[in-house]
């Protein structure tokens, strides 16, 4: 009986750990939800889409860059789990306003194509969005397209 039990949680400890480090759908929402991000990864392919205001503005789309001749968007693996950081920033502006507010939710994801380690940072705003590609490389890389 003891044996059954330990082997039952065990069990359970795995499955949410893997779980936990296997994230295949992270939701980023703006701050004050006018907008919300979609990023998706489905048979090891990424996508996203977009709602705002709880209408969908961008439908469920291909991310990737190609990058040395590897599609960074298929063939990926999110191997941690993702970090979320929040901005809330004010900046002095010459002209009809006095100033800028940047406010924002950022995801930022953790990615692996074959030995490519790299990180997608998603950003979304009350009004907008933005993506960025981190590739941290010791040797010069050669962009050739994005999706």
């Amino acid at each position: 009986m003891k044996f059954k039990l330990t082997l039952i949680l065990v069990f359970v400890f795995f499955t949410l750990f893997s779980n936990a480090q296997k994230e295949s759908r992270i939701t980023v929402n703006s701050p004050a939800k006018k907008v919300v991000i979609q990023i998706s990864l489905d048979n090891n392919a990424l996508s996203f889409s977009v709602n705002k205001n709880n209408q969908q503005v961008f439908q469920k789309s291909a991310l990737g860059l190609v990058v040395d001749g590897n599609d960074l968007g298929k063939d990926v693996s999110i191997p941690a789990k993702s970090k979320v950081k929040t901005g809330n920033e004010t900046y002095a502006l010459m002209g009809n306003h006095a100033q800028a507010i940047n406010k924002y939710t950022e995801v930022t994801i953790p990615l692996q194509h074959a030995n490519l380690s790299f990180q997608l940072q998603v950003r979304a705003y009350d009004d907008g969005i933005a993506f960025r590609y981190i590739i941290n490389s010791p040797k010069p890389i050669h962009f050739e397209k994005d999706n």
